[in-house]
């Protein structure tokens, strides 16, 4: 393994090249396709197995490239047990791959990206790959975009203006050189969250759309973005809002139970969210803890400390040490 700069944000090189023919496989799979990817690899046919990766984690995402000949990956329930449950979105530069999760099948191209569940079964067949993927933590993306496991295994477009838009931007940061400010590092994690959030409203609410649910998509987006821009209001509830849309508060919380949460567990997830942000940010480390807090909303701090670590399984404190240490 190689790596080009220091510190979390260091792009990280590996190649079977720099492996002992004989222990090639054997290594690649445990230290690099495991430890790594989280991930178990079996060579297809014969003949001599090759692979390259980059790798380069941003706090709450990290970011891969890699090119390998025939190959099949899997997430086996074996895999399962290590608890990870983060989201993938699979990316093809060259080549076609076939996935496989919840029963259904999709075929990734230069055309064609999908996201993945860590937390379940899954698979991929290449004759040979050169592709890319995006892993990101589920807790740091399920108060942004609620149910994710909808958006998982549905073909996403990859000439759609918010793919277009995620792409760039990952080549982008993909590109940048080491040492990363950790005020960028802050503004990159920030970014991806936000284009991620496009990228998975947007296929959630095409579908819909085809399903001739366009208006209540339209609604219910519209709710959530009001209720982003007023986190700070400590009367924030769906009586209040529900005029703001010209529907009943019994219409907007019904809304909500439909993607498979409530209201109030939407905003208090992105509240804790937006508060888990603020603390590892850099730029904003000399402001107390209760500030941020009632700035978000928050009117009781033993209330918000204590749902914060249900949430995080640490305190305020410790997600801003944990911050301090890793810069």
């Amino acid at each position: 393994m190689a790596t080009d700069g220091a510190g979390p944000s260091a792009k990280r090189f590996f190649s079977t090249e720099m492996l002992p023919p004989r222990d090639r496989l054997a290594i690649w799979r445990e230290e690099i396709a495991r430890g790594v990817g989280r991930l178990d690899v079996e060579p297809l046919g014969d003949g001599p197995f090759r692979s390259d990766a980059s790798t380069r984690r941003f706090g709450t995402f990290t970011l891969t490239k890699a090119s390998a000949t025939g190959i099949r990956t899997a997430r086996t329930r074996e895999l399962l047990a290590d608890g990870n449950d983060d989201i993938l979105l699979m990316l093809a530069y060259d080549g076609r791959t076939l996935a496989t999760q919840f029963g259904r099948e999709l075929m990734i191209d230069p055309t064609t990206a999908a996201f993945f569940s860590n937390a379940d079964v899954s698979a991929a067949t290449a004759a040979s790959v050169l592709g890319g993927s995006l892993r990101l933590r589920r807790s740091a993306m399920l108060p942004i975009t609620g149910h994710i496991e909808d958006a998982c295994m549905r073909p996403v477009a990859r000439s759609s203006g918010a793919m277009r838009m995620l792409a760039g931007y990952l080549a982008l940061v993909d590109q940048m050189p080491d040492p990363l400010a950790p005020a960028v590092c802050h503004a990159i994690e920030t970014h991806v969250h936000d284009l991620v959030a496009l990228v998975l409203g947007a296929t959630r609410d095409a579908a819909h759309l085809a399903n001739g649910r366009g208006a209540r998509a339209a609604r219910f987006a519209a709710i959530r973005a009001d209720i982003g821009r007023n986190l700070a209001r400590e009367d924030l509830s769906a009586a209040w809002i529900a005029p703001r849309h010209g529907v009943s508060a019994s219409h907007v919380r019904r809304l909500f139970e439909e993607d498979g949460t409530t209201f109030s567990e939407y905003v208090l997830g992105l509240r804790l969210a937006h508060a888990h942000r603020k603390l590892r940010d850099p730029t904003q480390r000399e402001r107390t803890i209760s500030a941020i807090a009632f700035e978000l909303g928050f009117g009781d701090l033993s209330y918000f400390n204590r749902t914060f670590r249900r949430r995080y399984g640490g305190s305020p404190s410790d997600a801003r040490a944990a911050a301090r240490e890793e810069r």
